[in-house]
């Protein structure tokens, strides 16, 4: 609006919606008695570093799992279950075929650069193929970005080149072992 000491027009405001989430906390315990340890030691084995790293590794694991699927019984959702999200993209199909294991190197590189497309245009092009990036694959599907082009050339190099400061990240939450129960 044009500018007038006692307008009331040009008002900015916004409206804040806070969603409640439940919280969910854990634990794991280390235990471990002084006959274990001086028979350990005797091996020289620091258990006490050994067991702290198992815990650690524990509670990674399981922090993934909440991350990715939420907490079941709770209002708590992961990236993969949250009914706030929007739904995730289709694969480009091939002759009718959109899983990894029946497409050609090219083929998954497109479904790549199709995910990228989608990030740009709901970003609103506040990302490029220079930002930093994670593509989070089961480990299975990390093995398929190595097959090679007719060139010779591997899917992860052609991404590696047109993305050069995207991570790869292996999650085994995202095999099918792990996947969310249909409901």
């Amino acid at each position: 609006a044009a500018y007038s000491d006692f307008g009331q027009f040009g008002v900015a405001g916004m409206n804040s919606e806070w969603h409640t989430r439940e919280q969910y906390r854990f634990q794991t315990i280390i235990q471990y008695g002084d006959l274990e340890q001086d028979m350990a030691a005797q091996a020289k084995i620091n258990l006490a570093a050994a067991k702290q790293r198992s815990a650690a590794t524990t509670i990674d694991i399981d922090a993934n799992k909440f991350y990715l699927l939420g907490v079941a019984g709770k209002e708590i959702y992961g990236v993969l279950n949250d009914p706030n999200l929007p739904a995730a993209t289709t694969p480009i199909s091939v002759s009718g075929v959109t899983a990894w294991s029946g497409k050609d190197a090219i083929a998954r590189y497109n479904d790549v650069i199709k995910l990228f497309t989608q990030l740009v245009n709901q970003l609103q092009g506040l990302v490029d193929e220079k930002s930093k990036l994670k593509l989070a694959t089961s480990p299975g599907l990390r093995t398929l970005l190595a097959e090679p082009t007719q060139l010779g050339i591997t899917v992860m190099s052609m991404l590696k080149e047109y993305f050069p400061n995207m991570e790869f990240v292996s999650l085994p939450q995202l095999g099918a072992a792990y996947a969310p129960a249909a409901s």
